[in-house]
Formats: C-alpha cells, structure tokens, sequence
C-alpha cells in the first residue's frame, strides 16, 4: 500500500525595492538585475532546514483575511514586502505583504503541488498537471522563459552554478540549463519520490518513496553513493553539520554521514511520521503523528524537550531565532520557545494551515485551508496571543 503525503514550501527573500508593473501577468520591477546568489526554495534552502535567522514577532493580532481563489501549495515568498504564492489550482499571485486584498494573479497551469525555487529573476515552477513538469517564469517581465514537456514533478527543483535539478515523480532526475532548458544529463532513481531532492556539499542527493538514498554528481549525473532504508519515507530529509537525517514512516530516525557515508539508526520513535524535520543546527526537531513534537540536541544525541500538540502538525515546523512555529491539523498555530519547549502564543485559525507563516518585523502572513490568506500584526506585547 502506497501512501502520499502533500508537503509545502516557506520562500523567504529580501531583496531590491519593487513595484508593481503593467496590468497583465504578475510582474516586479528593479531597478538593478537581481544578484544570482538570491537562492530561496522549498523548506528555506537546499539543506531544506525550515531555518530562518530572524527574530518571529511577539503577540498577534488579526487583522484580516481575503480569498486567494485556490489552496495555496504553498508557495510563500517575501520579496521586499511583497507576497510570492502559488496554489494547486496554478495560479501565480503577487499581494503586498502589508495589504493582502490587493492579489494580482495569472494561471500557469492546470496544477501544482510542490514548492517553487527562486534563482536570480526566475521562478522555477514544478508542475503535476497539463503538458509542463517544469515552468520558468520570469518575475520582472512576468513571461514565461522556458518550459519542459512531461515530467511531472513533486519535488521543489534545485538550481545551481546556472544549473536547475528537476526531479519528475517517476525518480527521473534531470540536470538543465537554467537560462534555456537544454538538456545537460539524464538519470533515473528507478522509484517514486516526492519533495526528497536535497544539494549539499557539492552532493545532489535524492531520496525515493520506498527509502532509496542515492548520491549524485551533480556535474555529470554519476552516482558515488548508494544506500537504503527498509521503510518508506513521506517526511522531508535535512541536511546539518555534514550528517543527513532522515525520518521513516514508522518513525526510525536515520543519520547518514556525508563524508564517510556511514548509515547509522540513531532513534526508534515506534509512531509513524511524515512530516518534515528541521534544523537551526544545534538541535533537530522531529514532529510525530500522534502530535508529539520532540526537539533533539544535534551534538549531545539527547532530548532537550518534548510536547504534545493538538495534533500532528499540518506543515513543516518553522524555527526563527527564538522559537518554533507549529500548525496543526487541529486549526492550531504554536509559537514555542524553541529552547525549553514553552507555547507562549496558541492561536485558533479558521482552518488547516498548508504552510509555515511568512513574516517580517511586525507581520505575520499565513495560508490556510481551502483559500484564505490572513494577515497578523504584533500588538508589541511579550505573550500571549490575541485575536479579535
């Protein structure tokens, strides 16, 4: 029996002041090209550690909510106070983080399901639906650059050197020009993935459903390394501090060296899991199905602490400066003391969050089930959260 779990993306850009363009296509103007090393993608960055540097707002307050015509994948991007998002329905929308009734959108196609990955100008848009597996979309000139036919995907694509790694939901895995598509190398993982492709130390390492773990260069498509876990793996692996930890269905928690290539089990949590782990690099955080969300000290191998949730989170833990952001199934948003497991904010949502909140300074921005977007603002107080 085969069992497939929909994961999300958090994108989150700062960049060059933008405005809005023309009345067609969702576009953004610069006054400069934007700098190539601007990389965002699923789960943050390549090592997919749902880590961002920055202090998350205190007290929430809710400001509104708007339609945004489709579930959102998601695919939330913040790109100098501008929301980038995508739905399984194909739509692109543009909306100003600060004013999110104002929602510029086009359809791109007949469905997405994993995250987008910014590079340079580009939106690298995987695709499960139509004729397209893969959609570039240029963000200034909101134009299509290049697409590739078939190839459906799941997986968040990787684009580095000018090099985008697309892998299709059949384990093809394809190394492409960034610029226009041409075919560099064309492998095959010989089984299904979904959302496991990961770049690391010049490694390109996928993961398939079935717990295949194979290790590529990424310069000619050569695999150097290959080894197997004896379960499934729906949660998103992560890389930290040269070791890839890998979570299986029935909650066996993998730890792979990435120097030595040394597979070793470093827990059994005896409840299934299927949810993203995550990382500041100091400690790893595991959700469990049961609701469990255990933080794991990287370095000593022990558990710092443990809650329980209201239930299994519904999308990737987010982990800022201070705290872990947690949703769940139960239309529950956790803001937690990332160093000694305190809730100090619980916010009741009108439905499932399908992504990690977006936010800035004062603003927080989520999605949730089936098609709202909602915008909350920090009332500056320390704890607790309101809600009108």
């Amino acid at each position: 029996m085969r069992y497939k779990f929909k994961k999300y993306i958090v994108l989150i850009v700062a960049c060059l002041p933008v405005i809005f363009t023309g009345c067609g296509k969702p576009s953004l103007k610069n006054s400069e090209t934007l700098p190539k090393q601007m990389i965002f993608t699923e789960n943050v960055n390549y090592q997919r550690q749902n880590y961002i540097a920055r202090d998350f707002p205190s007290t929430l307050r809710l400001i509104k909510d708007k339609s945004i015509n489709g579930v959102a994948t998601p695919n939330l991007g913040l790109f100098n106070n501008h929301i980038f998002i995508t739905t399984l329905t194909g739509y692109l929308s543009i909306i100003p983080m600060d004013n999110i009734g104002k929602n510029r959108k086009t359809k791109l196609s007949k469905g997405m399901s994993a995250a987008s990955t910014l590079y340079g100008d580009n939106l690298f848009i995987p695709m499960v639906e139509g004729s397209t597996g893969l959609q570039v979309y240029n963000i200034k000139s909101g134009k299509i650059i290049w697409e590739l036919k078939g190839h459906y995907s799941q997986s968040s694509p990787v684009v580095v050197n000018d090099l985008v790694y697309h892998a299709d939901h059949q384990g093809e895995i394809l190394c492409l020009n960034a610029e226009n598509g041409h075919k560099e190398w064309q492998t095959n993982l010989d089984d299904q993935m979904y959302n496991n492709l990961i770049y690391v130390n010049d490694h390109l390492i996928a993961i398939s459903q079935n717990g295949q773990i194979q290790f590529y260069d990424p310069s000619f498509g050569v695999v150097h390394l290959v080894k197997n876990i004896d379960d499934f793996v729906y949660a998103q692996a992560i890389a930290v501090n040269q070791s890839l930890y890998i979570i299986s269905y029935h909650g066996l928690l993998y730890g792979l060296n990435l120097k030595s290539g040394y597979l070793s089990q470093l827990d059994n949590f005896k409840i299934k899991a299927y949810s993203s782990l995550s990382s500041d690099g100091q400690s790893l955080l595991i959700p469990l199905s049961d609701g469990t969300l255990i933080c794991r000290n990287i370095e000593s191998k022990n558990k710092t602490w443990s809650i329980k949730l209201s239930g299994p989170v519904s999308c990737p833990v987010l982990i800022t400066n201070n705290h872990a952001i947690a949703a769940t199934s139960q239309k529950y948003l956790y803001v937690i003391d990332k160093h000694n497991g305190k809730i100090v904010q619980e916010i009741k949502t009108d439905g499932r969050m399908n992504a990690p909140p977006i936010f800035d300074e004062k603003n927080v921005v989520i999605c949730y089930e089936y098609d709202k977007i909602a915008l909350y603002r920090s009332t500056g107080e320390k704890n607790g959260a309101v809600q009108d």
